[in-house]
């Protein structure tokens, strides 16, 4: 780390405080925007106006990696040690330095002196950096942009905040998993599912991999012999290496085999993997390690507005919760009676209830006329006459899978087969269609299927560009979503790389995700997947279906994808 010469005094008066504590302040100082005593920083713009609590740290503008950020016309520069304490040159400019140490003969290295532009700014030395910090005049003597906040730091703290610039992002010290030749990922995967899925998920990605990797040999050799001022460019490229992490046993285990895993084999990152339920202990030891974990297939992803190293496609049964929760909220006929949810504790329909309960008392619903019947006992045996008659005509939420399910729908049939005082019936679109149940006229009249996402046929020419590219892999269509889940990580993942510039950090890497556009095109499982900034799930849509009269499978959509607001 580098000194805090003219800082150190304070730290060392304020009752010595170990190298540890001094970085958890400074990196909450930086990320949070809190000080030690859970205070938020106080800080204003450069017009006067005080920061708001919420956007005083340095993170959100800066990133968690410090590599900084381009919004629009605005350019966020990095903040890691390498940056500030060596000169910044001319945006565009040639960086010479890398001459002693740059990639193919030395005589490809020599450069006009008209291209030898003068730096932008100086190095920062501790003092001029403090300055910046609090009154936003840079190590030239020029003032910031005036949204640039101007901290009010003391020195003990300002000495907190420095030493943790100091470690963030080091130069050449790239996070583990990352070499010279290659990059490595993991793929985990739940000893639970079956073959078939493991073989569909793991082959797409090697394929996808396999192409990377070619791709990349001509950039290797660019770097080595192609025109200088392209060498920082093509030297960034790295193979990919995929090592498949296979978890065995009880959940409560897979924490254990994860830790061996990654000390046996560190990775950059995890990618892909699949789980038969939770992945609750993968992205746990993600958030503790600090590795991102890009778009896992689960059924049940972790649920959370503040952690941030697992990328997720969506929130599955929550998601289809919350969107029955919009629309019902949206239609403009407010329920005649109860809403009734029916669940089992413990399974995915617990996440449904709790997305629908979450969204309707956001959307200001009156939370008496929500019931929750959760189960534990058969769903033969609840008492469905009363259940019936204590909610009719209200709606019905049935989020259940398997016998449950199952049974549910055997007795509905039999007692109460579409009677006009009962209230439309809302079911998973894929948990129905699990159960391989067909539904009476009657019923199909009364359910509706909730769905988070496209239903297959939906966009077909995307369907059919992934079936050509399997065939042309020599990979059989045999598990569409997955499938079609990996081929679009392979779509974006070269993108993530390139955007690093071989800048290979854990932090920046999830970063580069954030600043991708819409993608539309490279998925056939949804109309579109967003990214955004501190945004983990991918789709923020579902679908509301009715179901067509006759015993196919048709339907309509009632709602087109509704988004989220």
């Amino acid at each position: 780390m580098l000194p805090v010469a003219g800082y150190s005094v304070a730290l060392e008066k304020a009752g010595g405080y170990t190298d540890q504590q001094i970085l958890a302040y400074g990196k909450a100082i930086y990320r949070k925007g809190l000080l030690p005593d859970g205070t938020a920083v106080k800080a204003s713009f450069g017009t006067g106006a005080p920061v708001p609590e919420q956007a005083v740290a340095c993170a959100n503008c800066h990133k968690r990696s410090g590599l900084g950020a381009v919004e629009g016309n605005l350019i966020v520069w990095p903040v890691n040690a390498a940056s500030l304490f060596s000169p910044r040159r001319t945006t565009g400019a040639w960086r010479a330095s890398v001459k002693d140490d740059g990639p193919g003969s030395r005589s490809r290295w020599h450069l006009p002196v008209k291209f030898d532009s003068q730096a932008a700014r100086p190095a920062y030395t501790q003092e001029t950096l403090a300055r910046m910090i609090r009154t936003g005049v840079d190590a030239s003597g020029r003032h910031t942009s005036m949204a640039m906040p101007r901290y009010d730091l003391s020195d003990e703290h300002m000495a907190m905040l420095m030493q943790y610039l100091a470690q963030l992002s080091p130069d050449q010290e790239f996070s583990p998993g990352v070499n010279k030749q290659s990059i490595r990922f993991g793929v985990v995967v739940d000893s639970r599912v079956s073959q078939r899925k493991k073989e569909a998920m793991l082959k797409v990605l090697k394929s996808v991999t396999k192409a990377h990797n070619t791709q990349t040999r001509p950039h290797i050799r660019r770097a080595a012999k192609g025109p200088f001022y392209k060498t920082e460019a093509y030297g960034a490229y790295r193979q990919i290496e995929l090592v498949v992490w296979e978890l065995t046993g009880e959940e409560e285990s897979w924490r254990a085999q994860l830790e061996d895993y990654q000390e046996e084999s560190p990775v950059f990152a995890l990618l892909g993997g699949i789980s038969a339920t939770t992945w609750q202990p993968i992205h746990e030891f993600c958030e503790e390690h600090e590795i991102p974990a890009i778009l896992p297939l689960t059924r049940e992803p972790v649920i959370s507005d503040s952690d941030w190293y697992t990328l997720y496609f969506s929130k599955e049964h929550y998601q289809e919760g919350d969107v029955t929760a919009q629309y019902m909220a949206r239609s403009g006929q407010p329920p005649a009676g109860a809403i009734v949810q029916l669940y089992r504790p413990g399974t995915p329909g617990e996440n449904s209830a709790r997305g629908f309960s979450n969204r309707w008392s956001a959307m200001g619903r009156e939370q008496g006329k929500l019931e929750n019947v959760v189960l534990d006992v058969p769903v033969s045996t609840l008492p469905w006459e009363k259940i019936l008659g204590d909610m009719a005509p209200g709606p019905l939420l049935v989020w259940l899978e398997g016998e449950d399910l199952r049974q549910f729908l055997t007795v509905m049939q039999s007692l109460h087969p579409g009677e006009e005082g009962l209230g439309d019936i809302y079911l998973s679109a894929d948990a129905l269609k699990a159960t391989g149940k067909t539904l009476s006229q009657k019923m199909r009249r009364k359910v509706m299927l909730v769905s988070s996402h496209s239903p297959q046929g939906e966009f077909v020419p995307r369907e059919q560009a992934l079936k050509r590219w399997l065939k042309v892999q020599g990979i059989d269509y045999s598990e569409p979503e997955i499938q079609a889940k990996m081929y679009f990580i392979g779509w974006i993942l070269p993108g993530a790389l390139k955007h690093m510039r071989g800048e290979y950090y854990r932090d920046y890497f999830m970063e580069s995700f954030e600043m991708m556009g819409d993608q539309y095109h490279s998925i056939a499982s949804y109309p579109r997947l967003s990214f955004s900034p501190g945004q983990r799930y991918l789709a923020k849509g579902g679908y509301i279906l009715r179901l067509l009269p006759g015993r196919s499978s048709g339907y309509r959509k009632v709602v087109d994808w509704q988004v989220e607001p």
